[in-house]
């Protein structure tokens, strides 16, 4: 089996951003629109493969732990707008996802990256093949054996195991981790090393084999004064604290393990009068004119095989993070 994972709420924000801004009865239906559009051509051109829906839940933890994360994507009046625009769209999204044949997974604590990193360990474990499709390159911490990237905006950028360090200069998945929590990342507002990006901070872990190592080493001024100046922000105890502290937000393996009894799980399947009254009802007129567009990618029920799978993976996904303990 192949399966697909998808980030489901990065995908229904840039279909936010990219769609004409169309609505009916007073709603935005923009991105309802064009992320259906999006499932139902990677059905058709995809067959075979088992779309996995990932929804972001609320990592409260995160947080607690760090306050200012992910704080400027709400500061302008703009983002505050797109926000409170999408946000009634999503709702809708996932009720016309429900009469496709695709499965839906949201945990209420955590974000699409922990059930990407906890499910693509299962299901690989299992033989199967996972993409992970996103451009978030969080998730290139994930690729694995039998676990790649595939990039949701440019589906010809494929990143795997071999050849990982070419397509990203740093030598494995837990150390491109590892260099982030070094760097930083400012899409979620984390703050990392001053004047050390990604590709100094892998540079230092490629040096000392591991960021702890790199961390302790820092702790001796004299030695760690011969390295560059900009690692020398490291020589602060409370810079090596926030660098730690950092690999708990952006190493998913040293999150808080899910359990599978708190993930809610919808597996679609195709009811032709209630997809139809849903497209009637957000106005979308043009759809119901031309069914078989939709029926005919839509009406492939999921092998209860591929089903079973999930399930099974789902049971097991508190695995994926004591294998790392």
């Amino acid at each position: 089996m192949q399966v697909r994972l998808i980030d489901a709420n990065a995908l229904g924000f840039a279909q936010y951003f990219i769609g004409k801004k169309a609505g009916h009865d007073n709603q935005r239906t923009h991105a309802v629109r064009g992320f259906l559009e999006h499932v139902r051509s990677r059905l058709h051109f995809s067959q075979g493969v088992v779309n996995l829906l990932l929804w972001d839940g609320r990592a409260q933890w995160r947080y607690d732990l760090l306050p200012a994360y992910k704080s400027s994507r709400h500061k302008t009046p703009e983002q505050r707008e797109a926000r409170e625009t999408y946000e009634p769209q999503r709702p809708l999204i996932q009720r016309a996802l429900n009469y496709f044949p695709v499965i839906q997974l949201l945990h209420p604590g955590a974000e699409a990256d922990d059930l990407a990193f906890g499910l693509a360990g299962q299901l690989a474990a299992q033989g199967h093949l996972v993409d992970l499709s996103t451009s978030d390159t969080d998730w290139l911490s994930l690729v694995a054996n039998r676990v790649r990237w595939v990039n949701a905006k440019k589906l010809t950028q494929v990143i795997e195991l071999d050849g990982f360090f070419k397509a990203t200069g740093v030598s494995s998945p837990q150390l491109y981790a590892h260099a982030k929590a070094m760097a930083g990342d400012t899409t979620d507002d984390i703050p990392g090393v001053e004047d050390v990006g990604l590709k100094r901070a892998a540079a230092l872990l490629a040096k000392y084999g591991s960021l702890e190592a790199a961390l302790t080493a820092a702790e001796d001024l004299l030695t760690f004064g011969a390295e560059a100046k900009y690692y020398q922000g490291l020589t602060d105890a409370d810079v090596r604290e926030s660098v730690r502290r950092n690999v708990k937000l952006v190493d998913l393996s040293a999150g808080p393990v899910l359990q599978g009894s708190d993930i809610r799980t919808t597996v679609g399947q195709l009811d032709e009068m209630e997809l139809a009254g849903l497209f009637d009802e957000l106005g979308f007129a043009d759809y119901l004119t031309n069914w078989s567009y939709w029926g005919r990618p839509l009406s492939k029920e999921l092998e209860k095989a591929d089903v079973l799978s999930v399930q099974r993976a789902i049971s097991n996904i508190h695995f994926s993070w004591t294998a790392k303990r």
